[in-house]
């Protein structure tokens, strides 16, 4: 007897939402759709709650927003791998959304960082990831080239139809 299929709508929205920009983001920068050969996967893996850690840079308690890991999806024989995005989301996102809050004591700063604009920005920042480990190995991780191109796809992702749709239903 086999387990029945459970449909998880959020996470076929967020897994939308991250395929979506990412292609129309890459297509923007002119790396349109079989430029690379392989082609890189990228998904969505999930909603996590992560732990807080302590951010020596910042002296402060922090906690991700979100993370993206880049993964080899299938070796074949000794040199056809085809690369693997994942991107994950801070469950937190969703408590949000449903007026918990965890980790924070303060409202003003829950929602700093886990309202609607962090969320549209956590979701550029990370696919812009995938898209530079790709087309720009050699560039800094967060460096000026990561700045310019999250703050070019946030407005990209503000001007779409599918953010004036979600920001209709997002607290």
């Amino acid at each position: 007897m086999s387990t029945p299929k459970i449909e998880r709508i959020g996470e076929r929205l967020f897994a939308y939402l991250i395929t979506t920009y990412y292609y129309r983001f890459r297509e923007k920068l002119g790396f349109l759709y079989g430029k690379l050969q392989p082609e890189p996967i990228i998904r969505f893996g999930g909603l996590v709650l992560e732990k807080p850690y302590f951010n020596e840079e910042t002296g402060k308690v922090e906690v991700r927003q979100g993370f993206h890991e880049k993964e080899p999806l299938l070796v074949l024989g000794d040199n056809f791998t085809i690369p693997t995005h994942t991107v994950y989301l801070n469950e937190l996102f969703l408590y949000y959304q449903l007026g918990l809050r965890h980790y924070y004591e303060e409202k003003n700063e829950f929602e700093k960082h886990f309202g609607f604009k962090a969320f549209i920005y956590v979701l550029a920042h990370e696919i812009v990831h995938a898209i530079l480990i790709d087309y720009a190995p050699e560039e800094e991780e967060h460096g000026d080239l990561h700045k310019k191109l999250v703050a070019e796809m946030v407005k990209m992702i503000e001007a779409s139809a599918e953010y004036q749709a979600l920001k209709k239903f997002w607290k």
